[in-house]
């Protein structure tokens, strides 16, 4: 039982860092990366120890949210449009992942969020690298365009093999 009780599993989640910028003191940009299918096992003793990570393709999400909450529905937001979101990674061209949307929410290959959107292609994670993000948009009649690098980051969090039931 003591043995059950102590064991452990451990995920090493890779992600390019959340580029987050203040907007006008009430608001921010938040941009962030999650992965795109489940993370998967890389050692296991059963009952004992699990070690995962996280899958290596990668999803963005874009939240211009309430510098206070950081989550929930933003009371600042009057109007919004984001003109267009974009990425590029070296020296390849942008890619252009968001045109002429009116939300402060945004989650790719999520379809709520990307009604006339049919496929969307999640992004490599590779150590070293580095993406570079572009966007556009009009927040309570003010334009604002912004540019931001997110950095490849790994960072590994460990819970109670027993926590799985509740998985």
């Amino acid at each position: 039982m003591g043995l059950f009780l102590s064991s452990c599993a451990r995920v090493r989640h890779l992600e390019y860092a959340p580029f987050v910028h203040d907007i006008d003191g009430k608001n921010e940009l938040s941009i962030s990366t999650y992965p795109a299918w489940f993370a998967k096992d890389t050692f296991s003793i059963p009952f004992v120890y699990k070690k995962r990570v996280t899958h290596d393709k990668l999803y963005f999400q874009v939240f211009i949210r309430d510098i206070n909450k950081k989550s929930g529905k933003n009371p600042n937001v009057e109007s919004i449009r984001i003109h267009s979101f974009s990425y590029r990674i070296g020296n390849n061209p942008s890619t252009e992942l968001i045109s002429d949307y009116d939300a402060n929410f945004w989650m790719q290959s999520q379809p709520e969020y990307n009604p006339n959107v049919k496929d969307t292609v999640p992004i490599l994670y590779v150590d070293g690298w580095t993406v570079s993000v572009d966007i556009s948009f009009t927040l309570n009649g003010k334009d604002y365009k912004i540019q931001g690098e997110m950095p490849s980051a790994e960072y590994t969090t460990s819970y109670a093999l027993i926590m799985e039931i509740y998985r």
